[in-house]
């Protein structure tokens, strides 16, 4: 319900990722949009971390070194890489400072042409503030301008909140089966 009063309230694509060892996964979305043109990509899959929204959010959390050392082993070539995907890692050093200014990630046809989205971490308060996931709102470039996707910032901020008065979501970990 969270995801579909953000996706109302926005008109636009809303999706949440969950980070599992070491990954971070689109795992749900909500569709906001109800024109003819909209955002529907494929769910289930590993978030590419420096060419998208959540990716970026994510690794900005971490230390610049462990983050850029993340991106450098799996390599600026991605399955999702638009015309402004970060490719260097001078730029990737570039994103992670802007993304932790900013309090919030920008994907502006980072991952695919056409597609911009904002993103934010969802953290555990549970577990000493430790990511949990991300929430982003995507939608097409050309609806989006920089000054509409940086209005989404509060209401996603306020959708990340309420993720995390209700985290810990119960999940069975690997000590739980033992």
């Amino acid at each position: 319900p969270i995801l579909d009063e953000l996706a109302m309230r926005t008109g636009e694509l809303v999706r949440l990722a969950v980070v599992e060892d070491d990954e971070m996964t689109w795992v749900a979305k909500a569709q906001g949009a109800t024109g003819a043109i909209r955002c529907d990509p494929i769910s289930g899959r590993h978030v590419p971390l420096h060419t998208t929204g959540m990716g970026k959010a994510w690794l900005a959390s971490m230390p610049e070194k462990e983050a850029i050392a993340k991106v450098v082993a799996r390599g600026f070539e991605s399955e999702l890489l638009g015309p402004n995907a970060v490719r260097t890692v001078t730029a990737l050093r570039n994103e992670i400072r802007k993304t932790r200014a900013r309090g919030y990630a920008i994907n502006n046809q980072e991952s695919e042409f056409g597609l911009s989205a904002i993103a934010m971490l969802v953290k555990d308060k549970g577990r000493a503030d430790r990511v949990v996931g991300a929430v982003s709102i995507a939608a097409p470039t050309f609806r989006v301008s920089g000054d509409r996707l940086a209005s989404f910032a509060e209401p996603l901020h306020a959708a990340v909140s309420q993720l995390e008065q209700i985290w810990p979501v119960h999940t069975q970990t690997r000590s739980d089966k033992a």
